[in-house]
């Protein structure tokens, strides 16, 4: 099992290689008018989606976090409270918060 700042650290380069994905659609997206669900963008995001699977596998998130975070809180822009099983509330910004919802729901 990974420790909070291992799970952190793993994760840094997956938050990174979204934002480039994202800012590269959108420059594609501006250009072309290509949507996510395209011939080409497909499987583009279809590979994106494998990746956050095998980083879930990762860093040991059972319950889809890494999907959460990134589409409930849009990686973080939208801050969102989670509730733990002591009643314990934290609301997540950062990768920092999401590795300890991993590792302590």
């Amino acid at each position: 099992m990974l420790t909070k700042d291992q799970i952190e650290q793993r994760l840094i380069p997956w938050k990174d290689k979204y934002i480039a994905l994202s800012a590269a659609y959108e420059e594609f997206r501006g250009l072309t008018g290509a949507t996510p669900d395209s011939k080409l963008m497909t499987p583009i995001f279809d590979v994106w989606e494998a990746y956050t699977n095998l980083m879930s596998e990762t860093v040991g998130d059972g319950s889809e976090w890494l999907d959460w975070y990134t589409y409930e809180c849009c990686m973080g822009e939208t801050p969102m409270t989670v509730v733990f099983k002591n009643g314990k509330e934290l609301e997540v910004t950062t990768l920092h918060d999401l590795a300890r919802v991993i590792s302590d729901i």
